[in-house]
This record gives structure tokens, C-alpha cells and sequence, in this order.
């Protein structure tokens, strides 16, 4: 083996023995020969361009142990690389990829050595477990400014749509019955009281502030039953804020339905109008279901036509009877 060749290293700083040591058998040879031949030790602790010698490439890598490498006499063990890592300190950080046995090897080969691997190697466990605390901490600090802007624009929304229910209800679509009517109607009452579309706006207008009130009271009592900033605090936070959260959207969707059906009621006389205005206030629903789509396919519209051409199929090939007796 020609000493000249052996000291060629690559664009990485690698000489032949960085590639050979992650254990695999062809390699045997070559570290075999490397360690017998004196004109070639200094390719035992030549480092890279990151100061790493083989030994540091080899503690790193999930490889067959090599105690001929390890416990050779001019392999320096406590070289550092240029984050002041030795190979020990290497094996620690990468402990995931390495073998329980190598690592148990690995831990004895450098025991007799010197104790200031395993001084560094509770330093290093008390960083990595510092550094993981304060990302708990960084994230629970995130998670809690999240739920609280969220809270903030769900009690701005709430509140909006608790006003105008509640305006709604009291102007009624039509008017009041004014004194000097008819007798049988009474006074200050709606004037389109007998009306099904007006009945439908007044249920369902409070429907609508019933739903939006509760989302404001539950936004209101958030921060005084849950004062403490814990773990547990914050799933059940998270969990007040879902629930308030599906008051708001059925609020909304019976705000909807109530202008719809005010709207109706009204412009009844005016039938073109009144479906026109009908037509374009049912376009909320669809598009509510085309934005639950985009996340969750099982919501969205487009997921009603497999289960109405399912349902045809059935009533074909069984008929409705027969599908009455299966469900």
C-alpha cells in the first residue's frame, strides 16, 4: 500500500480510513492494514474540515463495533472537533443511530480512559434536557397566545351576531299592528304573525341568539375558571373554545336561514324577489361546505353524492321496503 496514496482526502477533508470506519466488511481490510503499518498513523487522527477524526465518524455511525480502532495505542480519543466534541461526546449525541451493544462498548473503552467523558456526558443530558424544556415551554407560551386571539375574534363575532338577532327580532319584518285596526288583531303585535316563512324567522332568529349569547358567556367565563396556565388548564381552555367556537358557526347558519325566511316573508307578494333572495342567501351553506371540504372531504359537498347514488342504487336493486327492513 503506497503511503502517498493512502493521504489523498477528498473535498470533505475525508482521508481512507473516514470512509472504511462505519463498519462495513469490505472495510475490514483496509483498517486492518492501516493499523498494522507505522507509515500510516497519522491517518488515525487526521481530522476533516469539521475537525472530526475517523474515531468521531465511527461513535456516530450504526456500524459494527471496532475495538482494534478504538483500543489502538496512537488513536487519540479525547480529540475534539470543532464543536469540542470528542468521540464519546459524538456517540451521546447520536445515540439513537448507534446499537445498545456498541454504545455499551463504546462506554467501556473510554471508562479507563478518563472520567471527564462522563462529567460532560451529564452536562450534555442536562443541556438537551434544558433545550427540550424550553421548547415545551416556548409552545405552550405559543399555544396560549393562540387560544387567546382566538377568543378575542370568536367574543367580537359572538357578540355581533347576538346584536343583530336581537335587533332583528325587535324591528319584525312587516311591522306592528297599529291602533284603529282590526279589532281581532291586537295591538303591537306582528302583522305577519300568521305567516309560515315569519314563523320560521322568529324560531329561528332565537335559535340564533340563543346560540351566539351562550358563545359570549362561555368566552366571558374562560379566563375566570381557568386562571392557571398548566396543562390541563389548557386542554380544557381548548375545549370551551371548540364548543364556543360550534355555537358561533350554528348561530351563524340560523342568522342565515333567518334573514332568509324574513326576507321571504316579506317579499312573498314578489316571488321572483323573494327566490332570488332565497337563492343567494342558500349560496352561505354552500360555501360553508365547500371551505369544510378543502380540509375534511367527509364534510364537504361533494361528499353527499356518493351517499345519495348509494341511496338510489339500494332503493333500484331492493326497493324501498326492503331497505326500510336492512336499516
Amino acid at each position: 500500500m503506497c503511503p502517498e496514496c493512502c493521504e489523498l482526502v477528498d473535498g470533505k477533508g475525508w482521508n481512507a480510513l473516514h470512509f472504511v470506519v462505519d463498519g462495513s466488511l469490505y472495510g475490514w481490510d483496509v483498517i486492518d492494514r492501516i493499523l498494522e503499518n507505522s507509515s500510516l498513523s497519522n491517518l488515525l487522527n487526521e481530522k476533516d474540515t469539521e475537525g472530526n477524526t475517523p474515531l468521531h465518524h465511527h461513535c456516530r455511525t450504526s456500524g459494527v463495533y471496532m475495538k482494534d480502532l478504538i483500543d489502538h495505542p496512537i488513536v487519540d480519543k479525547m480529540a475534539f472537533n470543532k464543536n469540542n466534541h470528542n468521540a464519546y461526546q459524538v456517540a451521546v449525541t447520536n445515540i439513537e443511530k448507534l446499537s445498545k451493544e456498541k454504545m455499551k462498548k463504546i462506554r467501556v473503552a473510554f471508562r479507563s480512559h478518563s472520567r471527564r467523558v462522563f462529567i460532560e456526558e451529564e452536562i450534555l443530558k442536562q443541556i438537551q434536557e434544558a433545550e427540550i424544556k424550553d421548547l415545551e415551554n416556548k409552545w405552550q407560551a405559543g399555544r396560549k397566545e393562540y387560544l387567546e386571539k382566538a377568543a378575542e375574534a370568536h367574543l367580537v363575532v359572538a357578540a355581533l351576531i347576538t346584536t343583530v338577532t336581537f335587533a332583528a327580532a325587535i324591528t319584525m319584518p312587516g311591522g306592528f299592528v297599529g291602533t284603529g285596526g282590526d279589532p281581532h288583531d291586537h295591538e303591537g303585535s306582528a302583522v305577519l304573525r300568521r305567516n309560515a316563512a315569519f314563523k320560521i324567522f322568529i324560531i329561528t332568529d332565537a335559535i340564533s341568539l340563543v346560540l351566539s349569547s351562550s358563545a359570549v358567556v362561555t368566552h366571558l367565563l374562560m379566563p375566570l375558571l381557568f386562571k392557571n396556565s398548566d396543562s390541563e388548564s389548557d386542554k380544557t381552555r381548548q375545549a370551551f373554545l371548540k364548543w364556543a367556537f360550534g355555537f358561533i358557526l350554528m348561530a351563524m347558519g340560523a342568522m342565515v336561514l333567518a334573514f332568509i325566511t324574513g326576507a321571504y316573508a316579506v317579499l312573498e307578494h314578489s316571488l321572483d324577489l323573494a327566490v332570488t333572495t332565497c337563492v343567494i342567501g342558500s349560496c352561505f351553506f354552500v360555501i360553508i361546505s365547500l371551505i369544510c371540504g378543502m380540509y375534511r372531504k367527509d364534510l364537504g359537498l361533494l361528499s353527499i353524492i356518493p351517499r345519495v347514488k348509494y341511496y338510489f342504487y339500494r332503493k333500484n336493486k331492493y326497493g324501498w321496503c326492503s331497505q326500510r327492513r336492512a336499516d
